[in-house]
């Protein structure tokens, strides 16, 4: 599945209005950008979700492992670092916790070279500079098909044990 550039022009960016559906509301943010990470964390608060911020890939990969998120928004470029690494890793390993977990990639510009790298394992991409609205639209109807991928993960599971 082709990563899909939201654009969410005239959505009511309000609180209440993009606020998630369920108990789970952790959302994993990853940027190196010190600044542009507390403004998706403050935007993310003031709707509900609550934000775990990581401004390096090890830190990102110890927070993935040891806790399920709702989403996870990733910078592909973490200063000298990719944030690619962190999809692939997730993706790659069945048995992770997140790897179910819809991935946001965002990014400045995406190049060739990670758009290769990422291909068919994340769910959409914002380019930056984004308005936050439209990262909100997007993990809103995230959140309202968290139930569904539950339910999938169970019937997996049970279907697994059966085996």
């Amino acid at each position: 599945m082709a990563p899909r550039i939201i654009k969410a022009q005239g959505l009511d960016p309000s609180p209440g209005v993009f606020s998630p559906k369920g108990k789970d509301r952790t959302v994993l943010v990853v940027d190196d950008d010190v600044q542009n990470a507390a403004i998706l964390a403050e935007t993310l608060t003031a709707h509900g979700y609550q934000p775990l911020v990581a401004h390096s890939l090890s830190r990102a990969v110890q927070l993935a492992a040891n806790q399920r998120f709702l989403c996870m928004v990733v910078d592909m470029f973490l200063g000298t670092e990719r944030g690619a690494r962190l999809v692939q890793q997730v993706r790659r390993n069945k048995t992770d916790l997140n790897h179910f977990t819809p991935i946001v990639a965002m990014s400045g510009a995406f190049d060739a070279g990670v758009v290769t790298e990422i291909r068919g394992m994340i769910d959409a991409a914002v380019v930056k500079p984004f308005p936050p609205r439209d990262l909100m639209a997007l993990l809103a109807r995230m959140s309202e098909s968290q139930g569904v991928r539950d339910a999938i993960e169970a019937l997996r599971g049970t279907e697994e044990k059966a085996a």
